[in-house]
């Protein structure tokens, strides 16, 4: 055999799992390997016998396995105690017939499957072979499973039938991002939650974001975001528009909820919306009263509409939100402003807001000795020329950093720069070595 056939070759692997290396507790096959049947049924042969106790990931995406050499890795796992905890196999030709092949071999292996992770993105899979999962990863065959990414299987709304988390309902996190899921899926697929219980349900992170979940769709995740313990929803490009947002309850059951971050990002939500999030961050029994981290980034909501926002965290006698993005929001300089000064964050993003050089003139008494509360500010992508931003990082240490200062980075990255700029960072840092100003910094000339 060539020196690159023996490149692509996984025998030398798979002899160390069989020689129970424990070394090896990840295997991680690139699709420039080769890993097709003859290498799963050893490697499933392995397993079933028990002979390895250190592997526990298996990480084989992009390989094109035969339906029979998926059962007998299902069936293998299920029946060794000390088998797989982490599995991501197949490729895009999978399909339902693949599911089928391996929730088979699970349910015949004749014991109980230990994976807790299984990550079947992209692989072809459609209604029919999402129905299999649902029915076929539930608490007897499968009660450690916390893990399931179904991510960019596009066909699996195309189903009539009917959904429930009940068979799953002890996973953790599930991964429904760029499947095609409309609103309507969305009010089949949740329509359970209405009637289940927060403890039935143990989801705390749910992905599903390039999804046309529209207005609908948006309205039938309201229950779980009220009464379950989902901790982050990520909803980013699913056409969610200010209409969407006015569903948003204003009090949850027993004034309580658990949701700490909400992806909103590219959406259709304006000033109009930004008002109801105000009215939701405002009031402390609302869905988004826990909230740690939020996301607006790609939504034109404006000054004022920022300014809410503002006024709303400014208002809170409990400031629990840290982490805000109102990248590309067309904040303008008084949104800026009051988000700085009022919003009470640690973390803030105003990437890409055009604020120019007038907009970084107008945010130098809100940065003056450095900030109270902020800890990560990124003005970058601003187009402001190099005088104001060197006025603007002179605020900082004009009068010397203030003690109550927690700023530690600020970005001014994809605006004007130069030597002056240099020369203030200088002077910021000989005055606090820790705090990072994150910039374009001149080319070096190369030697010749």
């Amino acid at each position: 055999m060539d020196r690159g056939a023996n490149a692509k070759s996984c025998k030398s692997l798979i002899d160390r799992v069989e020689r129970n290396d424990p070394n090896v507790t990840e295997l991680f096959i690139l699709p420039t390997k080769t890993f097709g049947g003859a290498e799963v049924d050893r490697l499933a042969q392995i397993i079933e016998t028990g002979s390895n106790t250190y592997l526990r990931k298996l990480s084989a995406s992009g390989h094109k396995v035969p339906n029979e050499s998926l059962y007998n890795l299902g069936k293998a796992i299920a029946s060794s105690p000390g088998a797989l905890t982490s599995l991501a196999i197949g490729d895009n030709s999978m399909g339902h017939t693949g599911v089928l092949a391996f929730t088979k071999g699970l349910k015949e292996g004749g014991g109980t499957s230990q994976l807790e992770e299984i990550d079947w993105s992209w692989k072809g899979i459609g209604s029919s072979g999402f129905e299999m999962i649902l029915n076929s990863f539930d608490s007897v065959h499968c009660p450690k499973l916390r893990v399931l990414n179904l991510r960019r299987n596009e066909e699996i709304a195309e189903s009539d039938g009917e959904y429930s988390f009940q068979s799953i309902s002890h996973l953790q996190e599930l991964d429904l991002s760029q499947c095609g899921l409309s609103g309507d899926f969305a009010v089949k697929f949740f329509a359970c939650l209405q009637q289940e219980t927060a403890s039935v349900i143990k989801l705390k992170k749910l992905h599903l974001q390039e999804n046309p979940l529209l207005a609908n769709g948006f309205k039938a995740l309201l229950p779980l975001i009220t009464s379950s313990p989902l901790e982050e929803l990520n909803i980013s490009k699913c056409q969610i528009d200010d209409e969407a947002i006015k569903n948003l309850p204003t009090s949850t059951p027993n004034g309580t909820n658990n949701l700490q971050l909400l992806d909103l990002s590219s959406n259709g939500i304006t000033a109009t919306g930004a008002e109801c999030l105000s009215e939701g961050l405002k009031s402390p029994s609302s869905a988004l009263s826990q909230l740690v981290e939020l996301n607006l980034a790609g939504n034109q909501l404006g000054g004022g509409g920022v300014q809410l926002l503002a006024k709303a965290l400014e208002s809170r006698q409990q400031q629990l939100l840290q982490k805000l993005d109102l990248t590309d929001t067309k904040c303008g300089p008084n949104g800026a402003m009051d988000i700085i000064s009022k919003g009470n964050l640690k973390s803030l993003y105003l990437f890409n807001n055009n604020l120019g050089s007038d907009g970084f003139m107008a945010l130098v008494p809100t940065l003056k000795g450095g900030h109270k509360t902020l800890e990560h500010l990124d003005l970058g992508g601003n187009g402001a020329n190099q005088a104001s931003v060197v006025v603007l990082l002179g605020a900082l240490v004009e009068e010397g950093l203030s003690e109550e200062n927690r700023l530690k980075v600020l970005v001014v990255g994809g605006n004007e720069g130069g030597d002056a700029i240099e020369q203030i960072c200088a002077r910021i840092r000989d005055e606090d070595a820790t705090l990072d100003i994150a910039r374009d910094k001149k080319a070096q000339a190369q030697p010749q």
